[in-house]
């Protein structure tokens, strides 16, 4: 997660920039967030990411982030053919 202006958006909410990155697709229409929690403090903090409000600001900022990367990326997905 070392991308600026998550970790700008972090600092200014006072959370994770993981809390950020799901609320950010929380707030997306046709996306389902399906996050990994490994402990219960993990899904705690998943859990946190509701408890605040991206400003309209903060979603422009996040939606101008030009990465093309994926993290899972499964053979005969739509998007890889």
């Amino acid at each position: 997660f070392d991308v600026p202006v998550l970790r700008e958006i972090a600092e200014k909410h006072g959370v994770s920039v993981a809390q950020i990155s799901l609320s950010w697709l929380l707030h997306k229409e046709q996306v389902a967030a399906v996050p990994k929690a490994s402990s219960e403090a993990h899904l705690r903090e998943n859990l946190r990411s509701t408890a605040f409000e991206l400003d309209d600001e903060d979603i422009e900022r996040i939606d101008s982030l030009d990465r093309k990367e994926r993290f899972i990326d499964p053979d005969g997905a739509p998007w890889s053919e």
